[in-house]
């Protein structure tokens, strides 16, 4: 085999590698629905939202002013829905797992 095809051959490995190991870890990722009480301005979801974020595991959330809930995708290796609604009542948002 000549270099480049050895180089295309290895390559072509690493991006099927990398293809697989994303699928498999979204795959075990966890969604929830969190209401939070208290949000009384536009910017209260803006804070909900970064702390959210900010904290390990979570890959996403969306905080909604109107209807006071938040969704979240989150690592359930690193965290859960309980501690995300633990972390945002701590910060003033008393805040509940929606069932």
């Amino acid at each position: 085999m000549t270099r480049s095809k050895l180089f295309m051959a290895a390559a072509l490995t690493a991006i099927f590698t990398a293809l697989h190991f994303n699928i498999a870890t979204a795959a075990e990722l966890q969604s929830a629905t969190l209401v939070v009480e208290g949000m009384t301005c536009a910017t209260c979801p803006i804070t909900v939202k970064k702390l959210l974020t900010k904290t390990p595991g979570v890959t996403t959330a969306n905080v909604n002013f109107v209807t006071h809930l938040a969704q979240v995708t989150f690592d359930p290796d690193k965290t859960n829905a309980e501690k995300l609604a633990k972390v945002i009542t701590e910060i003033g948002f008393p805040a509940k797992v929606k069932k």
